[in-house]
């Protein structure tokens, strides 16, 4: 028993003193620094390699992202930044967002700017919205409701109409300016009625300038045709007061300078986006 304890021993201090010594060698040999580098070595060229490829990856999807939403979401933002620019307050669309969201290419855009694009896109639905109720409705009422109040006559519906009338010359003109369009902007009557002659536009012997208001009574059984300058005059200011008075035309007012705030900060950010994929 003691003679197999004592050659135990004397294996297990063999193979130590062996592997010892074998580890001495690797050590002083250099073989263990020149191993060391080459995992390293490999280390570092696989970190650089999977850097690499993952930037390039970035780089073509945001290229992508670019050519298929960005640029198109900034020719269209360009478009209603043009149109309520010119402050017509009238329809502005923003479709190629709304359908956009049917479709994947929904989710390329991250949340954060998802999210606003689609308020705003609520946003130019109210707006349009409104402007349209302001055409349709609200604007005829209130010509209506001024002809009442001035003129003391009931109007069709659809039966007002605004003439501008002059002469050029030895000839007679006649025009039937969009009052809708003219109130809508709070236009001086005399605004009005240059925009119609073309003052400005190099017209000559341009006399005899009047203005004439003609519509169908509520019966319908005649006419009524006014060429009073004083009550054509009182007829345009009640209209410009009852716009002005109106809140639906307040709102449309309001929000078109605040949509037209928002549509350049999106324009910016646009760029920004259109832009990164060449600085990766």
């Amino acid at each position: 028993m003691t003679d197999l304890r004592e050659n135990l021993n004397w294996i297990i201090g063999s193979i130590l003193g062996g592997i010892a010594a074998t580890l001495g060698w690797f050590f002083s040999s250099g073989l263990f620094s020149t191993l060391i580098g080459v995992v390293i070595g490999a280390g570092i060229t696989y970190f650089v390699q999977t850097r690499t490829q993952k930037r390039m990856w970035k780089r073509e999807y945001s290229i992508k992202i670019a050519e298929q939403i960005y640029g198109q979401l900034y020719g269209s933002i360009k478009s209603i930044i043009r149109t309520l620019e010119r402050k017509h307050y009238s329809n502005v669309s923003f479709g190629f967002w709304d359908s956009t969201q049917e479709d994947h290419r929904y989710f390329m855009v991250d949340e954060k700017f998802r999210n606003r694009l689609d308020a705003f896109l609520e946003r130019t639905k109210k707006y349009s919205l409104a402007t349209s109720k302001l055409d349709n409705t609200i604007l005829p009422k209130i010509l209506r409701d001024a002809v009442k109040e001035v003129f003391r006559k009931e109007p069709h519906a659809d039966s007002l109409s605004f003439a501008v009338t002059y002469e050029e010359g030895k000839d007679n003109f006649q025009s039937s300016p969009n009052l809708v369009n003219h109130l809508k902007r709070k236009q001086d009557l005399s605004d009005v009625v240059n925009y119609v002659i073309g003052v400005g536009a190099e017209k000559t012997e341009i006399s005899n300038v009047g203005m004439r208001i003609r519509f169908v009574e509520a019966d319908r059984s005649s006419l009524f045709e006014s060429k009073d300058s004083e009550k054509m005059a009182k007829f345009w200011g009640v209209c410009l007061q009852m716009i002005g008075d109106n809140p639906e035309y307040q709102f449309v007012i309001k929000e078109n300078d605040m949509l037209l705030e928002e549509a350049k900060e999106i324009k910016k950010e646009l760029i920004k986006r259109i832009e990164e994929p060449w600085r990766i």
